[in-house]
């Protein structure tokens, strides 16, 4: 490489560019010459940066995700090996494209390409690259040969896949509904291509490819791709098209001339049984429609059991997040008055009411207009444990048949998680997850009995696992008084790694592992899964409030500021607990009035949401108000108090300082300054 370039002049070295491809086969080259390079660690991270949305990234978070199981000096040293192969082979190729400091990796974007980078603003502008036309499922195949170079390397590299998978699909359909239907433009078509490459049930893509070989007068082909859609539909998931795909099916065959060559696709293409009668809702606007998920009324539903009703409303709302054509909100947890002042047009509310049979609880779902408050749909189901899953699948696609919303079966196949097996132990990770979320001694110690039964029983169920290391990670929090413990600490890390390796594509396992490593003081792999979880589940609101207050924890500033200032987090409606920690991330922030406002949402969801309000108030100058907030939460601490020692304002102290491991020295300080002035904490 070096002999090239003493050949080349000064102008053409000053567009020499380093080739980074991802897509397919790992790939690095410059000039048309191919680089190699040996070390599959020195590829991974070159892998990392190039899927880095800025191409840059701290040396702790590489030498975390690629040499987990080492300890830090030798992963350090490592690190340092794999930097001086790349320098010695990048530099050599492109001077100046990768740069290594003491703090951070980056390249240089004037001088670097990245196939990936080009696939998705592609997207974006409607024009496909051809690693999307000509591949199948191509971010299947992203380093594919590095996988196995490190566990945390193999789970975050699975979550990352499923993230850009997301991001393509959904950057190619906005692009693709630009276009009205039927209309006729030459990029229509590669756009259904695209899509079908990545996701080949995805049936509004197919819809497209049909019409446009149609119009091309390609009758053949238009036929060919509706088969294989059915064939695929029946083999794979044991249904058939939408009725949507079925009626174009039948305009083709209207349309073909009496002596035809093409075989009708199946027998009975539009008359198939099985589709119940629904009220189809005129063609969706572009933007996002908005679902209010209303409270469930579960007042025919014995006390000891309505745990199944908020915990199928809170899995149900949870399926909902996942799919981008809707802003789902907790109309539960908005204030009086908000919906009726906020309502507009493409605005649904959810409602629902369970009462008990002799065969389970059975429940009654409408989905009504909110402007006209006309009902449009509705649902009866018996709802039992064993058939959980298929009843959430059932909601979610009928819902977006209502609302003639696309979503493919591929997508609505991975939407429940609940193990098809032993539905008892599922009954116990959802009443153990529902007790532990009450942050309460009794509660809390019966929750961690049942989720560590439900492991015994259910050993590969993912979501028990998170349930028992955000109980590890809270069990200060519902025990007030008690300090946080190292030995907790490591125990909570090891199940929320743990449920990552189990399902690495889960929002909630990656937001559990970020925490965990926030509690661990880890505070680089804290942000590398808060993000990623965030990336799985970017419309989920109690995801994105999270996140962001775990990278402040983490004093990651820039990552939260930059998630906050492109998420209207007020308009969130993440429930009580969200409002607590968007109160926490307020008070960080230097935004006290938010802070304020934000707790006063809240009302008495967290033990320490009056602590934030009183310190706010303390830094605004507002002595009285402080005074009755502190006054409350040391109240409320006093009835609950378990600590070794009496609620003395020595042990209040030390347990609210270190309730949160905040690792910047700044916000320790804001956070204590606000605390001491309200009289929470002492000298």
């Amino acid at each position: 490489m070096a002999s090239l370039i003493d050949k080349m002049g000064d102008q053409a070295l000053v567009s020499l560019r380093l080739r980074i491809e991802l897509l397919g086969p790992f790939r690095i080259a410059c000039a048309g010459r191919e680089i190699d390079l040996q070390s599959r660690k020195a590829r991974s991270i070159i892998g990392c940066l190039a899927m880095a949305d800025d191409w840059k990234l701290p040396r702790e978070r590489i030498y975390g995700l690629l040499w987990s199981e080492a300890d830090g000096e030798r992963a350090k040293a490592s690190l340092r090996t794999a930097i001086y192969e790349l320098r010695g082979v990048l530099e050599a190729a492109v001077p100046g494209a990768f740069t290594a400091d003491k703090h951070m990796l980056l390249f240089d974007r004037s001088k670097v390409e990245v196939d990936l980078s080009e696939a998705l603003d592609g997207a974006k502008r409607g024009v496909p690259t051809t690693p999307l036309l000509e591949r199948e499922r191509v971010t299947e195949s992203i380093l594919a040969d590095c996988e196995g170079v490190d566990p945390s390397f193999r789970d975050w590299l699975t979550a990352k896949r499923q993230s850009l998978h997301s991001r393509l699909i959904a950057s190619l359909e906005d692009s693709l509904r630009r276009y009205p239907i039927g209309a006729s433009d030459p990029q229509i078509e590669p756009l259904g291509r695209a899509i079908m490459r990545l996701d080949p049930t995805h049936e509004e893509a197919a819809r497209a490819l049909i019409r446009a070989r149609a119009a091309a007068g390609d009758l053949g082909a238009a036929f060919g791709i509706a088969k294989a859609l059915w064939e695929l539909l029946d083999t794979e998931f044991e249904i058939k098209p939408s009725k949507e795909t079925q009626a174009l099916i039948g305009e083709l065959r209207l349309a073909q001339p009496e002596d035809s060559p093409y075989d009708p696709l199946v027998q009975g293409t539009l008359s198939s049984p099985g589709f119940a009668e629904t009220k189809i809702l005129p063609p969706v606007p572009p933007r996002k429609l908005i679902i209010n998920i209303g409270g469930f009324d579960a007042a025919g539903v014995k006390l000891d059991n309505r745990y199944l009703i908020s915990g199928f409303r809170q899995e149900l709302a949870a399926c909902l997040v996942r799919f981008r054509e809707w802003s789902v909100r907790d109309q539960a947890a908005m204030p009086a008055g908000t919906i009726r002042a906020e309502t507009q047009d493409g605005e649904y509310t959810v409602d629902a009411s369970a009462f008990e049979t002799s065969e389970g609880v059975r429940l009654v779902l409408m989905l009504r207009d909110a402007a006209s408050n006309d009902y449009v749909w509705s649902e009866r189901l018996q709802l039992t444990l064993p058939n959980w899953s298929d009843a959430q699948q059932t909601i979610v696609r009928r819902l977006a048949t209502a609302l003639n919303v696309h979503l493919s079966e591929g997508r609505l196949a991975v939407l429940a998680s609940m193990p098809r097996a032993d539905p008892s132990a599922f009954d116990m990770w959802l009443q153990g997850q529902t007790l532990i979320l009450r942050h309460t001694p009794n509660d809390w110690q019966a929750g961690v009995e049942l989720v560590q039964e439900t492991i015994r029983r259910l050993p590969t169920y993912s979501p028990a696992y998170s349930a028992l290391a955000n109980a590890y990670n809270s069990k200060h929090i519902a025990f007030p008084g008690l300090l946080p413990d190292s030995e907790r600490t490591a125990e909570a890390l090891k199940f929320a790694q743990e449920a990552v390796r189990l399902d690495p594509v889960n929002s909630r396992a990656q937001l559990c592992l970020a925490w965990s490593y926030a509690m661990s003081r880890q505070p680089d792999d804290a942000a590398t899964h808060a993000e990623l979880a965030r990336e799985l589940n970017d419309t989920d609101a109690w995801t994105n409030v999270s996140a962001i207050a775990c990278l402040r924890v983490a004093g990651h500033h820039t990552d939260a500021l930059r998630l906050t200032q492109t998420t209207p987090l007020e308009h969130a409606r993440a429930g009580p607990l969200g409002w607590a920690y968007l109160s926490f991330i307020r008070f960080l922030e230097g935004d006290l009035d938010g802070c304020i406002l934000a707790g006063q949402k809240g009302g008495q969801s967290y033990v320490l949401l009056p602590a934030y309000v009183a310190a706010a108030h303390a830094l605004l100058g507002q002595a009285e108000l402080a005074r009755q907030e502190a006054d409350r939460f040391k109240l409320a601490l006093e009835r609950r108090w378990f600590g070794e020692h009496e609620a003395s304002p020595e042990a209040i102290s030390r347990w609210v300082m270190t309730s949160f491991p905040l690792q910047d020295d700044d916000d320790q300080e804001r956070w204590y300054a606000g605390l001491r002035k309200a009289g929470i904490v002492i000298d």
